[in-house]
């Protein structure tokens, strides 16, 4: 499956022909191959050529994406080749109208953990492959493919189903997943709040559940409800179900009887090896020098650093799983337009931070006896 070391500071191929001249161009083709096998399975999309195409119709751009997915220790789980279009090519009005679709905040997905792990819940979790395949477009797009890539001889094709990257995609999927999730029980309730998250609780049924695009995390305590709930939902839709809740959002998941344990690891050590920047000598107890003042700089001259693609790096992990550095990280992003090499020092720093702290974590603990929050308010809707 591949050692951890190997795949994790790995550049995958950005182009066809880029993954074509690589050592393992064999199974990069693979997974090429059978990325488009399943559009034809599904009868996704039509081969077409240039002249059938309607002259009041545009033509969306497309390009492969490819991906090694690891497991949750940084071994290999597969190669992964996913052709999606360029939505900023499509034209509003004619390719698409409405494109609006929510996913749940991080504080959210924490929520449906620790609720999980409070009341001793069985979990699960579950993935739709290819789940905007799913989807009959409403739409008439057609579509460019990849250079290098043809169907039937025409490089060209009319799309029956949506596809990744399309503006309207992401909402049409969510508006197929809560139809198909809010009419299998009506006291299954979507929260107000965050319109991602359902959940019921009843004398004899408490379950709970997250969505997150195509990737689902539930919470049980009947197996017969969540059967029926699988069964329901795969009359439309196929899921794979996994027994465990380990890795998700690039977050790895350790849980025991009491608790759930948060880390990204991984993604830091990647992070560390990809910008290259700590000095081993250097050693950084906190994430920013005390007393710092930052200023703005001249946004018409900035200097030739990577500073937005750090510090928006960093703030990912600050907000998933180290609250430790989201101070000194959001004091930095207010300055992504106007930063001076002062602000990249103090970015390096919270990196080189990081990098000596890899194996701090975030856990939850269960606690029966934890007190009922009670939040009081003297608003009057003014």
């Amino acid at each position: 499956s591949g050692s951890p070391s190997k795949y994790i500071n790995y550049k995958e191929p950005l182009t066809y022909k880029q993954a074509q001249k690589l050592p393992d161009a064999a199974e990069w083709q693979e997974a090429t191959e059978k990325e488009l096998q399943q559009f034809i399975d599904l009868d996704a999309i039509i081969p077409i050529k240039r002249g059938d195409v309607p002259k009041d119709k545009n033509i969306t751009e497309s390009k492969l994406v490819f991906k090694v997915k690891l497991q949750a220790d940084g071994s290999l789980d597969k190669y992964k080749v996913r052709l999606v279009a360029k939505g900023f090519t499509q034209i509003y009005g004619v390719d698409y109208y409405e494109n609006f679709s929510p996913t749940p905040m991080i504080g959210g997905v924490r929520f449906v953990l620790i609720f999980i792990l409070q009341h001793k819940l069985k979990r699960a979790s579950g993935d739709v492959t290819g789940s905007f395949l799913n989807i009959t477009l409403k739409e008439e797009v057609y579509l460019r493919l990849p250079e290098g890539l043809e169907l039937k001889g025409s490089s060209i094709v009319k799309l029956i189903k949506c596809l990744y990257g399309l503006k309207q995609a992401a909402r049409d999927w969510y508006e197929l997943s809560d139809k198909i999730i809010r009419s299998f029980d009506p006291d299954l309730i979507r929260s107000e709040t965050e319109p991602c998250i359902y959940f019921k609780m009843s004398e004899a049924c408490t379950f709970m559940m997250s969505v997150h695009v195509d990737d689902y995390i539930f919470g049980y305590e009947n197996n017969n409800y969540f059967s029926a709930f699988l069964k329901h939902f795969e009359a439309t839709i196929k899921m794979t179900i996994s027994p465990e809740v380990d890795f998700m959002l690039q977050m790895k998941l350790e849980w025991t009887e009491n608790s759930v344990t948060l880390s990204q690891n991984r993604q830091i050590e990647s992070l560390v090896k990809k910008f290259n920047l700590c000095d081993s000598k250097k050693v950084f107890f906190t994430p920013m020098e005390t007393k710092l003042k930052l200023t703005k700089g001249d946004s018409n001259s900035l200097p030739d650093f990577p500073y937005r693609e750090l510090v928006c790096s960093l703030l990912f992990i600050a907000r998933y799983t180290r609250p430790d550095i989201l101070f000194s990280v959001t004091l930095l992003c207010r300055f992504l337009t106007n930063f001076t090499e002062i602000h990249w020092n103090a970015a390096k720093r919270v990196l080189c931070y990081l990098s000596r702290t890899t194996d701090w974590v975030l856990t939850y603990t269960r606690d029966l006896n934890a007190p009922i929050l009670e939040i009081y308010t003297d608003s009057d809707w003014g």
